[in-house]
Formats: structure tokens, sequence, C-alpha cells
């Protein structure tokens, strides 16, 4: 059997996109911040996977970006907040209070991409903007009046 290698993905280019949220996955990871208050070796995030409707040129797939979040809505600090007042505008901690993931995913997404360094220095890919996606239809410019007066006229 030959062994598989994996890839390093490659960074969403910054600038504007279109994402598709495929998944909110529940993931227990290492506590980034114990020590600092926080008692626990090991917390659970949900991982946010969208996927870019830009293809990588090298794969032809989507682009992938991630958002972690805890658990919690409410907190002004808290990722979950930031995301969830984002992508689901109007939202309020009772209405958080009944939010199934499920009703998010499977949904496009406006999204604004920005580089910048993680705490190693390494290159990261994060959103300044994100907002639900609509198509909306295109509408018609209106017709220009019959007799059009010049509005700069020579005299």
């Amino acid at each position: 059997m030959k062994i598989g290698t994996e890839k390093p993905r490659t960074l969403i280019p910054a600038g504007e996109h279109l994402l598709f949220l495929q998944s909110a996955t529940l993931k227990t990871m290492q506590n980034k911040f114990k020590g600092s208050g926080a008692d626990a070796d090991e917390v659970e995030r949900l991982i946010w996977q969208f996927i870019s409707k830009t293809k990588d040129p090298d794969t032809g797939e989507g682009y992938e970006f991630a958002v972690f979040t805890g658990l919690k809505y409410g907190n002004t600090k808290a990722a979950m907040t930031k995301l969830l007042d984002n992508i689901s505008p109007g939202i309020t901690v009772e209405t958080a209070d009944t939010l199934d993931t499920d009703d998010l995913c499977g949904k496009w997404y406006r999204a604004r991409i920005k580089h910048s360094k993680d705490q190693s220095g390494n290159p990261k890919a994060e959103y300044t903007m994100l907002e639900p996606y609509s198509a909306k239809p295109a509408t018609k410019a209106p017709a220009p009046p019959d007799d059009p007066k010049d509005p700069f006229p020579d005299s």
C-alpha cells in the first residue's frame, strides 16, 4: 500500500470572497489559555468550516477557511459572539439560546479576508467582514427621458 502525504493547505487569499458554510464541528482541543485563569487542560471548541467559491489554481478546489469559537454567545469579546453577530444579524441572547448550528450551515456568506500572524509568527487568515449572502436580481437602470434638457447650457 502506497503511503500518501498531506500537503499544507493554501492560505485563502486576502480580499472579498463568497464562502459556503460547510460545517460547524465540535472538537476537544488543548486549552491555549491554561495558566491565565483557565483550569482545564482541554476545552471544547467549534470549528466553523467555510469553503470559498474562489478555486485554488493548484488543486481546483475552493479555498478552506476556518473560524474557531467557544460554545457560548453573549460576551462581546468572545469569538462565538463576534461570528454569530456577523452571520446572523439581529441575533439576541434569547435567539442564540435556541439556535442550532445546522440552521446556519449550507448557506453562502460574503466575506472580507485579511492576513495577519498567529502567536508563532505564522501567517493566518481572518475575517474583517462576514455577512449572509443573498443574490439580488439585477435591476434595470431607468430609461432616459424622451426630451432630456441639457443641465449645462452654453449660455
